[in-house]
């Protein structure tokens, strides 16, 4: 009542003073209030309808929002200002204002917070306690999980016994699904009610959403793709990089992948799949790593032995004999994580992201699950000096995180081979086109609805002569469309916010997926807004020429690379060095200055007029966690329910585009559809994945 009356004030033009420490007091889902500009906003009604979930909502609590949507920038739009503007209900005065607004760029620079420990600021040690009860209600959830799969199945058998419409009741009264009944059955494409093909509502333009899409659209489904972006792609976004041309007198415009940079073909066979059945061939080529390190006060540095550069040799002086030691005992950590894993894959050596599925439980007993990447190191007598100089900042760049410790060592083998540390590779990469020409051709047959962000879905039983569940896709327009079936290829928690009247089973697992730029990490915002640029200057002064051309990713590590002091790892992608898109236009390595500068050191500055954008992933990486892993395993008891189904990167066995690929397939093909691909080894993946989500 207090607010609606500050609010009334506020209409009528007589907005209350407001304190910090009145601000600060309410932070909690029964009362949000944030400030922006100077103003104050009670949120609390908001919660349920933001885009981005309630966690992300809940960690700006008592906080001023600049600093958080620098990160998050496509709160820069009048549609958010004006809908934030309907909450306002006081003003800051003008040094509460300021002093916040610094406080705050303070506390959320990701340079002031060390990945070796420090003070947490108090939005933060509230995030961890939320992730803590969110991760108990997981764990929770799961101890009964056999309850409910037994359940679900006499339900089912009862249902097949006494007919569709029993089954269909009791489905109805359960908070999971019930397979063959209540939305979560198998759909024909001709709706044999309307005599119209099967509408499906696909939510999220990434590569799960768009493959899922291709394989429905291929069996002739009606389906309709919802991306509130402004183009296709999810974390998969290009950037455009300005060059002077011939003659000098005008400007050449080079578009390049920003995301999608390689892949090991052995492991992401759908994708790859997808790619040739699209007429989409990328090409093979090298792209070496480099590590940089101060060590004793000079630059030393590490590459990858092989290859066609020889830059192993050619960058000195190197890390490699100071490490030789720690270079054989992590080859031989490798081979015998390997022999192990291949020995709980009932003796398959097969390349493969899923080998753990549910009908092969064998690898869940792996030991090297329940071991972490660093505790895996020290068990093989490898130094911390190496790791924390060269082989958790190699890795870390294939995670989209430095907080890699805890990661099951199991993953160590997939990571070396994917980016081998002791030797080069071939990998596959986008020729002169880009991913962009994938997600346009894998949606073709399909109405695509571009910055369409949807707010709401709603679940409409069959009526009383039967049918089946509906789907009502509300977008941020208003517009109202009826489906048949709805997948959500979009993050777990929007599609948490998104979906309405769920169940507790699918509030808490939907809520329960952590995602690396939630609050509580210290790296939060290091991998959200990456600088995208033409500033060679970003290179280290020595060798400079040699990095300029030959190398594709440059690992920077600096003890003192954070404001104040503390270790930071800076990533350059030097994308100008393999770029085919450069070499179509006629620009050659040494002048193809084009970067994208990741996890910046403090002292790094980009030149802004060299700047050509960012490149933005919010909510895109899932944590790399056991109670993620628990949440894939359980998320079948949810699939199909009412007629809603997922797929993405956080329903799979890791964070990749095959995986989100694969995952996407699997979807389409529970729900009826055929597998479009021609590839047997992408097949046998399909089914494994299938296998992995229960679908």
């Amino acid at each position: 009542a207090g607010n609606e009356a500050r609010r009334a004030e506020g209409d009528a033009g007589r907005l209350p003073r407001i304190s910090i420490e009145e601000l600060q007091q309410h932070v909690s889902a029964d009362s949000l209030w944030v400030s922006y500009g100077g103003a104050v906003y009670d949120i609390t009604e908001f919660i349920a309808e933001h885009p981005g979930g309630a966690e992300a909502l809940l960690s700006a609590g008592g906080q001023d929002l600049e600093g958080i949507w620098q990160k998050y920038q496509v709160h820069f739009r009048k549609d958010v200002m004006s809908t934030l503007e309907a909450y306002r209900i006081g003003t800051l005065s003008d040094e509460d204002a300021q002093w916040l607004r610094e406080r705050a760029a303070c506390e959320n620079s990701a340079v002031q917070r060390s990945l070796q420990g420090g003070s947490v600021p108090s939005y933060a040690a509230r995030a961890l306690q939320r992730s803590f009860r969110r991760d108990v209600a997981v764990w929770a959830l799961s101890a009964t999980a056999s309850f409910w799969w037994c359940l679900r199945g006499v339900f089912r058998l009862v249902g097949c016994l006494l007919g569709r419409s029993v089954g269909n009741t009791l489905a109805s009264l359960l908070p999971c699904s019930v397979p063959g009944f209540g939305g979560a059955a198998q759909v024909e494409v001709v709706n044999p009610s309307t005599g119209q093909p099967t509408r499906i509502a696909v939510i999220g333009g990434g590569i799960g959403g768009c493959s899922c899409a291709y394989s429905l659209a291929q069996s002739g489904y009606d389906v309709t793709v919802y991306e509130s972006r402004e183009k296709l792609g999810g974390n998969a976004q290009t950037g455009s990089y300005v060059f002077s041309d011939n003659e000098g007198t005008g400007t050449r415009i080079v578009k390049q992948d920003l995301s999608v940079l390689y892949w090991a073909p052995e492991y992401y066979r759908n994708y790859t799949a997808l790619l040739s059945t699209l007429c989409c061939e990328p090409k093979c080529t090298h792209l070496p790593y480099v590590v940089r390190a101060n060590i004793d006060g000079k630059p030393h540095y590490y590459a990858q032995p092989g290859g066609e550069s020889d830059l192993d040799q050619a960058l000195q002086p190197s890390m490699a004999g100071r490490f030789a030691t720690d270079l054989r005992k992590y080859d031989r950590m490798i081979s015998v994580v390997g022999g192990v894993s291949d020995f709980f894959s009932w003796g398959s050596s097969r390349p493969s992201f899923y080998r753990t599925n549910m009908c092969s439980m064998m690898p869940f007993l792996n030991p090297f699950n329940f071991i972490g990447l660093r505790s895996c190191a020290r068990l093989f007598g490898i130094s911390s000096e190496f790791y924390e100089t060269i082989l958790r900042p190699f890795h870390g760049i294939n995670l989209t995180t430095l907080l890699i410790d805890d990661v099951p060592a199991t993953s160590y083998k997939i990571l070396n081979d994917i980016s081998p540390l002791h030797h080069s590779r071939k990998v596959m990469t986008f020729g002169a086109n880009t991913s962009e020409e994938v997600f346009k051709k894998a949606t073709a047959d399909c109405n695509v609805k571009l910055g369409a962000r949807v707010r709401q879905v709603h679940c409409v039983p069959p009526g009383r002569r039967g049918g089946d569940w509906r789907q009502v896709v509300v977008d941020d327009a208003g517009a109202r469309s009826t489906f048949d079936r709805v997948v959500f290829a979009c993050p777990a928690s929007a599609a948490a916010n998104v979906l309405r009247s769920s169940s507790w089973m699918e509030r808490t697992l939907l809520h329960g997926v952590g995602y690396h730029d939630e609050l509580q990490h210290s790296d939060w915002r290091d991998w959200l807004e990456s600088e995208v640029h033409q500033d060679v200057n970003c290179l280290p002064q020595d060798n400079r020429d040699t990095i300029l051309q030959k190398v594709a990713f440059l690992i920077d590590v600096n003890e003192h690379g954070r404001e104040g002091g503390g270790y930071n790892v800076e990533y350059t992608c030097n994308v100008g060095s393999f770029s085919d898109s450069a070499r179509a236009a006629g620009i050659a390595p040494k002048d193809s200055h084009m970067f994208m500068t990741q996890s910046p050191h403090a002292q790094t500055e980009i030149d802004p007029k060299h700047l050509r954008g960012t490149f933005s992933a919010p909510r895109s990486h899932p944590n790399l966690s056991v109670t993620n892993m628990v949440i894939t395993q359980m998320l079948h008891l949810v699939q199909g329910r009412r007629g809603v189904y997922y797929c993405s990167n956080w329903t799979s066995p890791g964070n990749g585009h095959d995986l989100a690929c694969t995952s996407g397939l699997a979807v389409a093909s529970a729900l009826g559809a055929r597998y479009p691909l021609g590839s047997a080894e992408a097949q046998r993946d399909h089914r494994d994945c299938r296998r992995f989500m229960s679908v």
